[in-house]
């Protein structure tokens, strides 16, 4: 597993997880803590380029992926408004 490592401000503590080539941000409801796609941990990169972003759509990290899909494991402090984001890529 590879894991991801960044120091930032993240706007309200959101963070986008998406593919380079992604057009779009999730709809954010302002109940739920997580916004994911319904691809069973999975998300999918054909463009071979996995992408984290804040809401403003700064680029915080970009790492080349070898395959159209990449599973993550994300890891928080467990505070709704943490500041310790960790992904983990398989």
């Amino acid at each position: 597993m590879v894991m991801l490592t960044a120091r930032t401000r993240a706007l309200n503590s959101l963070v986008f997880i998406h593919d380079a080539a992604a057009k779009g941000s999730p709809a954010i409801d302002g109940v739920g803590v997580c916004w994911v796609a319904p691809a069973d941990g999975e998300l999918q990169t054909p463009s071979g380029h996995l992408v984290v972003s804040d809401v403003r759509a700064n680029r915080i990290l970009e790492i080349p992926v070898a395959s159209p899909s990449t599973r993550l494991t994300i890891w928080t402090n467990g505070r709704q408004d943490s500041d310790v984001i960790a992904i983990g890529l398989a």
